[in-house]
């Protein structure tokens, strides 16, 4: 299989479309991994800022880490040629968009995946997955009945893609 030819670093956004575009989470693609940054206020402790994110290195190692300490630390598959199927980058629960969540201007990011907020369910069981997968192959992480609401693939010239999926949890059935 001939693979696509990497480009240079992208940046993606989820957001929440209320009275404004509000930013729920920004995804950078770039040679070195994939990392999924949570906007969150910084709050030094110690000289320490939080920046809450999720990685996933191109040697397959992933965690997710805040105020510098990593967790949920694991060894994946390797984003190269022989990536097969799909990996999680990290899945979160949606909160309707707040005054504090910064503006997102569209113009900052290769693509932005728009959700109203209509579409996020108020008792917290709207999420998002960012996932990596070959093309054509769906991500393997959701839920069995999970009922997904919005999903786009990204590939922009990198291999595997990026695919971002908004879901409610098969506990929680839509219009109920």
């Amino acid at each position: 299989m001939a693979l696509p030819t990497q480009t240079a670093p992208r940046q993606y956004a989820v957001a929440i479309r209320d009275t404004e575009l509000y930013l729920a989470l920004r995804i950078t693609r770039s040679a070195s991994g994939v990392y999924v940054i949570f906007p969150r206020p910084q709050n030094p402790i110690g000289g320490t800022k939080r920046n809450p994110h999720a990685s996933y290195h191109r040697d397959g190692r992933r965690h997710q880490k805040s105020w510098g300490m990593p967790w949920f630390k694991a060894q994946r598959q390797p984003l190269d040629k022989h990536f097969r199927g799909s990996e999680t980058v990290v899945a979160t629960a949606l909160q309707p968009s707040r005054p504090q969540d910064p503006h997102c201007d569209p113009k900052d990011f290769s693509a932005v995946l728009e959700i109203p907020l209509t579409d996020i369910r108020p008792d917290g069981s709207t999420s998002v997955s960012v996932d990596l997968a070959e093309p054509g192959v769906s991500p393997t992480s959701l839920l069995p009945g999970a009922v997904i609401v919005r999903q786009q693939a990204y590939a922009d010239g990198w291999f595997p893609c990026l695919v971002v999926t908004i879901y409610d949890s098969p506990t929680s059935p839509r219009g109920v």
